[in-house]
């Protein structure tokens, strides 16, 4: 099946069923995801505006109307654009040994992607503890994409807030992201 599939809890590989949706950035949350380590079935609900993941341990706002959720996707929360090219993902690796410095846990996220070109890094103070902010500028499928991206480790866990968008699109979702962000908040 290709960089497209994702590999299940019973090791075969499947393609999400949203891949045949239109947009490009929906095949960029795929491949986005399918790089990141540990992926594992949407794990959380959603509740009015929140989402809440009582395993992973975290609420979240939800940006808007204009965003909508992403159901049976292997990230814990995915969210598409009605709209833009644009999207967000939240992901959690849990049970690693040891704290990596922040730096070194994005550049997973990269993976798979092109040219890639770190316009900003630098780190935050969010709500739910020290973060790590990188801004980047990268090429997937001869597709030009700003990404935005906060690594946070919290206990034994990784969580990754991504939003990705075509240079034409990025500005015009980025504060719903950015909103989003600041919303995060650890439940225990």
């Amino acid at each position: 099946m290709g960089s497209w599939a994702v590999r299940g809890s019973d090791g075969a590989s499947h393609l999400p069923r949203w891949v045949s949706l239109p947009g490009w950035y929906l095949a960029l949350g795929v491949v986005i995801l399918s790089y990141l380590s540990g992926c594992s079935a949407a794990v959380g609900r959603v509740a009015g505006q929140q989402f809440v993941s009582p395993r992973y341990g975290f609420e979240v706002g939800l940006p808007g109307e204009a965003w909508q959720v992403v159901a049976d996707d292997p990230a814990v929360l995915t969210l598409t654009h009605r709209r833009l090219g644009a999207g967000i993902t939240v992901n959690v690796t849990c049970d690693r040994q040891g704290r990596a410095p922040l730096d070194i846990l994005s550049r997973h996220l990269f993976f798979g992607f092109e040219n890639v070109e770190i316009l900003r890094q630098e780190p935050q103070a969010l709500n739910s503890g020290p973060a790590l902010k990188t801004v980047a500028r990268a090429r997937l499928e001869a597709q030009e994409l700003l990404v935005s991206s906060y690594i946070i480790q919290h206990h034994n866990c990784v969580y990754d807030l991504v939003y990705f968008a075509s240079p034409q699109d990025f500005p015009r979702g980025e504060a719903d992201f950015e909103q989003l962000v600041t919303q995060f908040r650890f439940i225990n």
